[in-house]
């Protein structure tokens, strides 16, 4: 397989996970009561709060997002070794957007404020963007 077909090979599922995370957020935003014991955590201990103490539905959004952004660092060194340009933009973007949700979720967990969840919500969509630009730009040169 060349480097651009395993661009948009890695680029799919990382859409589909996307597309699953925002469900799962969803669920949790709309029907999961965070517990009060995680309002005011930090990052990581929200974090190791939702994945380990949370509701199953919280959990599986959590553990995804830790997948997301580790499938997101190896798409960005793909990008990078396979030197093209759109991919690499594509994947930093992606990477930033999911760094800025799993930011806005850990504040979600410790806030429990609607404009942690919404931030959340576009971070995803931002990443969702990106990943669709290799499906569709991410080209052979000339």
């Amino acid at each position: 397989m060349d480097n651009l077909a395993a661009l948009r090979t890695a680029a799919f599922p990382a859409l589909v996970m996307l597309v699953l995370e925002l469900a799962l957020g969803m669920a949790v935003n709309l029907f999961v009561t965070i517990p009060v014991a995680d309002h005011g955590l930090a990052v990581g201990a929200a974090v190791g709060a939702a994945v380990g103490q949370g509701p199953a539905v919280l959990a599986a959004h959590a553990v995804l997002g830790l997948l997301l952004l580790l499938s997101a660092a190896v798409f960005l060194v793909r990008a990078v070794l396979a030197r093209q340009t759109t991919a690499v933009v594509a994947g930093v973007v992606g990477l930033l957007a999911m760094l800025a949700a799993a930011g806005s979720g850990a504040g979600f967990v410790a806030s429990g404020q609607d404009a942690a969840s919404m931030s959340m919500a576009i971070a995803t969509a931002v990443a969702v963007l990106a990943y669709g630009l290799v499906l569709f730009r991410v080209v052979a040169r000339p």
